[in-house]
């Protein structure tokens, strides 16, 4: 179910944002999001938990928490969703235009990055909401890689963020035509080889160390910054605002309630 959720998302994404083009409505990631999210309130009986609270001070969209039942480890990652603007024939130059976004004058690359270091067994990542227009193109050129949903390392986006101060520096980190060889997918994150309906905390880390080395060298930052932040060690404990997985029941259908969260989170529950 989440492997064919991986691939058909993102192409729901993209056609959605080219019709709200068509409306000249512009969408907000917010909208996104939160049909995201709601597309995986029926997988429930299944081990997966979808809330929604209030927007937190995390910089964070989203809170996707992956918890394997068998021994109680936990992976964490926290999401800032950006939406791609297509502006410009050259779909390379279709810029992300809210990347530098700060809060009380920090960027928000930032406030993730450092929510996320400050948690065990966390870690950042950007969702990328792209139209159709620009995926098309990308692809007419012979870059198959963009799609509706692109996953991008938050650290990395914030060593791009952070370090870009001139104002043509900042212009071309906005472009996807800079980031996209950076990209990842829904599908690498949820078609695994485990049997299970959910990835395992473990599954999801092992992901995460193969694609946070090949970002970096993408990224070319390698030769001027040699410390790449690492992908943390799998919590070996729940934290304490979702220890109450622990009484949720194992057979699905069984109906229950969770307590609400401080931002959208999803608790993705495996064997």
């Amino acid at each position: 179910m989440l492997c064919v959720f991986a691939h058909t998302f993102p192409e729901f994404v993209a056609a959605f944002l080219d019709r709200g083009a068509a409306l000249r409505r512009r969408f907000r990631e917010e909208t996104i999001t939160d049909m995201l999210m709601s597309a995986l309130v029926p997988a429930k009986p299944f081990g997966i938990y979808v809330d929604y609270p209030d927007e937190p001070t995390t910089g964070a969209d989203m809170q996707w928490d992956f918890v394997s039942r068998g021994n109680w480890h936990h992976f964490r990652l926290l999401i800032q969703a950006k939406l791609l603007y297509p502006k410009g024939a050259a779909w390379s130059d279709h810029s992300y235009v809210q990347l530098f976004h700060a809060v009380t004058g920090t960027y928000q690359a930032k406030i993730l990055a450092d929510a996320a270091r400050a948690m065990a067994g966390c870690f950042p990542l950007y969702a990328f909401y792209n139209p159709g227009t620009s995926c098309r193109l990308a692809s007419a050129s012979g870059t198959h890689s963009l799609c509706g949903i692109n996953l991008a390392n938050g650290y990395l986006m914030e060593r791009l963020v952070v370090g870009a101060r001139a104002r043509r520096r900042i212009a071309l980190t906005k472009k996807v035509g800079t980031l996209h060889p950076t990209f990842g997918r829904l599908a690498d994150l949820f078609c695994h080889e485990s049997p299970a309906l959910c990835p395992s905390p473990a599954e999801i880390r092992e992901w995460l160390v193969r694609w946070n080395a090949r970002a970096w060298e993408e990224a070319d930052l390698h030769s001027k910054d040699r410390e790449i932040p690492p992908v943390p060690a799998v919590n070996e404990k729940l934290p304490d605002d979702i220890s109450f997985v622990r009484d949720l029941p194992i057979e699905p259908g069984i109906p229950v309630e969770v307590p609400t969260p401080e931002l959208r989170r999803i608790i993705f529950v495996s064997p």
